[in-house]
């Protein structure tokens, strides 16, 4: 073989090898920054899933610090049962998606609410709302937020006041489980029964507990300032962003003559 096709395989040898070397390093980088974002995120998957299927009007479950991200989409479909023991069932439907960067700079969650889609009720999309949460990852696996729902209400939405709110997530990993704790302060829907009642403005206290019993099964309970709720959510298929959540919503009937129940399914996915 002449000199000069032996050169020109060695050539190509040395390219092929340090292409696989550089292809290595940056897969291995990638994959480190993979799983580094996956574990940053993974209180996301635990503990706004649940949140973000059921809006705050059809539903008193608290909001946490925890919000979409540029990348993310979700949307999902709940169905309530009415509150006054009637056989009456209404459902909701929202699509929300995130801007920005949390870990480094600002994250804004922006959300659509359709809660009319009954057409026993009034027309399907009558009543309709927008809600938005600004929120920041702190250290030591916390995220701040704040947040406003009900914006650009219309029909029986309206009738719901502006909520605006703060609120802090902490997640803790307690032995192989995960515990998401949220505690906040707010206006408009999260004073108590009382205030409500007589249209007082005020500020009410509200927490979120979320706990991660296996790696498809979580279990939440909250307080709204007026309302006890709790649930538990499923990721019925491991490699699809499916979560089926069942809640029973002011269990302390607080405000209704029966407990309703809901049953809702999220999607999410991060592109």
């Amino acid at each position: 073989m002449p000199k000069v096709y032996l050169v020109a395989v060695y050539q190509v040898v040395c390219a092929a090898f340090l292409f696989c070397m550089l292809f290595s390093v940056y897969a291995a980088r990638t994959a480190q920054e993979i799983s580094k974002s996956v574990s940053r995120h993974s209180i996301s998957l635990n503990a706004y899933d649940h949140i973000a299927v059921f809006p705050n009007v059809l539903s008193p479950l608290a909001p946490t610090a925890v919000g979409a991200q540029w990348g993310d989409v979700y949307f999902g479909f709940a169905a309530v049962n009415n509150s006054s023991g009637e056989d009456n069932i209404n459902g909701v439907l929202i699509v929300g998606f995130g801007i920005g960067d949390p870990d480094h700079v600002i994250g804004l969650d922006v959300s659509m609410a359709v809660t009319s889609i009954n057409p026993a009720n009034g027309g399907f999309a009558k009543d309709r709302h927008i809600d938005l949460k600004l929120h920041r990852r702190l250290p030591y696996q916390s995220v701040i937020a704040v947040g406003v729902e009900n914006l650009l209400a219309s029909g029986l939405d309206r009738d719901f006041s502006k909520t605006y709110y703060l609120v802090l997530t902490k997640d803790f990993q307690v032995t192989e489980r995960q515990l998401s704790i949220s505690l906040g302060i707010g206006n408009g829907r999260f004073r108590s029964q009382e205030d409500i009642n007589i249209d007082k403005s005020s500020v009410g206290v509200f927490a979120d507990v979320s706990i991660g019993i296996t790696d498809w099964l979580d279990i939440f309970a909250d307080w709204t300032g007026h309302a006890i709720s709790a649930g538990v959510s499923v990721q019925p298929v491991k490699k699809l962003p499916l979560t089926l959540t069942v809640a029973a919503l002011d269990i302390g009937k607080s405000t209704v003559n029966t407990v309703p129940i809901a049953v809702g399914l999220g999607f999410t996915h991060r592109f």
